[in-house]
């Protein structure tokens, strides 16, 4: 049976790299690290009792016995840079724990790609380049109250609409750490004061067009998480890992002459294309490109916006098999 407690306003979030997966669970502290405001955040556990099932003399069960117990930790932040380029953003440990690989260059850029390999300590790339770690303590404090799993990992999607600034929005599985009362919220070192870029001023294109019309953007990592069970642990559970990852999108954009956006033909032909939203943001340190390198068009809604006839178009990401894990990624989140 799942309990789900749902938080009006925002929360402070905290996530850190575990030692080892679902080893031990890690408290908040106010080093700043992996601490930052979110909002719509949503806290479930998910647990069933056991009922012995074999007969008393009076025919009544026996006391029930509780199971393993996970939880889920949903969030949203604004996509926005750090303000500074060649630095992470703040919720930089949050895409990690979504199996996405941090690449940095000095002055230049973070990168966010897709990865299947884990722990820091074994790393490929440049030395700037950092691996998703073992497993991640997530905890909310809100309200006087901490709630908090641990071996965790996630899933994290994006939505941008022209008429808002980006988000993205994570959901974290692990294992169940008792809640506590903690009557004050952590004093990280500092927040992020960088205000996000409105969805406007893109340069889209999408399969070699360049889209007009384009209102709104999604896009899903499309992990699969499943739970780790462990009789060594008190909870039943270790933690979660990620199995698998299906990643799908949509946009839209006006349906116009075919020689200058025929989505249509091509995904009746299966053809292959790469889908990118250009900068968005002026400011350096805080423009964001999402930019998927292989897309194949799922089949393609037309329908009435204020008049204008307006296409959906929804995408499966997919990855060339014969590349190198990295080498080329298959979805790039950059901040400049």
């Amino acid at each position: 049976m799942a309990q789900t407690q749902i938080y009006a306003g925002k929360a402070q979030v905290h996530m850190v790299p575990e030692t080892a997966a679902g080893d031990t669970y890690i408290a908040p502290a106010g080093d700043g690290s992996g601490i930052f405001l979110a909002a719509d955040v949503t806290m479930s556990y998910d647990s069933s009792n056991y009922s012995p099932n074999y007969v008393r003399e009076d025919y009544l069960s026996h006391d029930e016995i509780p199971g393993p117990m996970s939880g889920s930790i949903s969030f949203s932040v604004p996509l926005k840079g750090s303000g500074t380029a060649g630095t992470a953003p703040e919720f930089a440990v949050a895409l990690l724990g979504c199996g996405m690989r941090q690449s940095l260059t000095a002055i230049t850029s973070a990168n966010y790609y897709p990865i299947s390999l884990f722990d820091a300590a074994t790393a490929a790339g440049p030395p700037a380049t950092t691996n998703p770690d073992q497993s991640y303590s997530v905890s909310i404090l809100q309200n006087g109250v901490r709630h908090a799993i641990k071996g965790a990992f996630g899933n994290v999607s994006i939505a941008a609409n022209v008429d808002d600034i980006g988000m993205l929005n994570f959901t974290f599985t692990g294992a169940y750490v008792a809640f506590a009362d903690d009557g004050l919220d952590v004093t990280p070192v500092s927040y992020d004061t960088t205000t996000p870029p409105a969805f406007r001023g893109a340069t889209f294109s999408a399969h070699g067009y360049s889209a007009k019309g384009v209102n709104t953007l999604s896009l899903d990592l499309g992990n699969t998480i499943s739970i780790m069970k462990d009789a060594n642990n008190a909870a039943g559970i270790l933690g979660s890992r990620i199995v698998g990852r299906k990643s799908t999108g949509s946009f839209d954009a006006e349906l116009t002459l075919a020689a200058t956006n025929n989505y249509i033909s091509r995904q009746r032909a299966g053809t292959v294309g790469s889908i990118t939203t250009g900068a968005i943001g002026a400011t350096a340190g805080n423009k964001w490109t999402l930019t998927v390198a292989r897309s194949v068009l799922q089949p393609i809604a037309v329908s009435d916006r204020d008049g204008i006839a307006i296409q959906t178009v929804p995408f499966a990401v997919s990855s060339n098999y014969t590349d190198v894990e990295g080498t080329t990624p298959d979805i790039t989140l950059s901040f400049t």
